[in-house]
């Protein structure tokens, strides 16, 4: 495709990214035309020292798609925004939520309550429904600090190197290009959903990759994945709510049900993460994450909508 090359091109130009890096920024990009069909989306990072394209990576981004600029302001206005905004870009995201923006990764865990004012002041507030979920992308000069956080977001490490940088502006035409693309490869892939959290996020890229027989960048893709999950996996380390989400999303794979019965979930932990815990405790934690845990027939279960 004429147009992938090119916003390629125009990265490589721009930014000291390697070639694969660069597809994976514009494949990203492509893919948040995706998000009334993708259930998750992942936060994209470009971590790396001044002066390195970061910020260039996100003026790309926008020229690729319908994206805002936002700040990290009060959590209750960075909150709104993200509600507002489908595909969201932050500079200088080392302050920025993460509990926000790990709640935006996926349409189930983005419902929140907003309090809502009338237009006059005697008007009382009222608590209406809204979706974080979205697309990301931020920069910063710091690892996130949330594990749960980094298991769900693919990251482009900048650097320096000693060239002449040039930045080419891309047609505007460009984005109803992009929306195309992604359009006729959702309709050719949209069987393809992998197993698994790390390759969960990189399904809208995949997809796209897959539509453009790009075999090389998707050999790049698969060892990214494979280094992710040995990073996070680390001498076993897993928090205890990024394993329940793990199972959480394979049981809604394989269960034709809105109901998770607690029994299951534990039985699913301890024999696929290594992970037990007790009912009481599970329950606890599944609503800490804002999910409804109630009695039913059978017992506990967690009602996921």
């Amino acid at each position: 495709m004429d147009i992938i090359d090119k916003a390629v091109h125009t990265l490589l130009t721009a930014t000291g990214l390697s070639e694969n890096e660069a597809k994976t920024v514009v494949y990203w990009a492509v893919a948040t035309y995706g998000l009334e069909v993708l259930e998750c989306f992942s936060l994209l990072l470009a971590q790396g020292q001044p002066e390195t394209g970061k910020s260039t990576i996100l003026k790309k981004i926008r020229e690729l798609t319908d994206a805002k600029f936002v700040s990290t302001t009060s959590p209750a206005e960075f909150r709104d925004i993200l509600v507002k905004h489908p595909v969201v870009l932050i500079e200088e995201a080392d302050t920025a939520n993460e509990d926000l923006l790990l709640k935006r990764y996926a349409r189930e865990t983005g419902q929140v309550n907003i309090k809502s004012k009338g237009s006059k002041s005697s008007e009382a507030y009222t608590s209406v429904k809204g979706n974080l979920y979205g697309a990301t992308a931020i920069h910063r000069r710091y690892a996130l600090e949330s594990l749960a956080l980094q298991s769900r977001t693919i990251v482009i490490k900048t650097k320096k190197i000693d060239k002449s940088f040039s930045s080419t502006p891309l047609e505007d035409s460009i984005k109803a290009e992009c929306k195309t693309i992604w359009e006729a490869a959702w309709g050719e892939y949209s069987d393809y959903n992998p197993q698994g959290r790390t390759a969960a996020n990189w399904r809208g890229l995949v997809i796209v990759a897959k539509f453009l027989q790009d075999f090389q960048w998707l050999l790049y893709a698969e060892d990214q994945q494979q280094l992710a999950d040995s990073l996070l996996n680390e001498d076993g380390e897993w928090e205890p709510e990024q394993l329940i989400q793990f199972a959480l999303e394979d049981l809604k794979k394989n269960e034709n049900s809105k109901l998770i019965y607690l029994y299951t979930l534990i039985e699913h932990l301890t024999s696929h993460y290594g992970w037990k815990s007790t009912a009481k405790g599970l329950a606890k934690i599944l609503r800490e994450q804002g999910y409804v845990v109630k009695r039913h027939h059978n017992g506990h279960a967690v009602e996921l909508g």
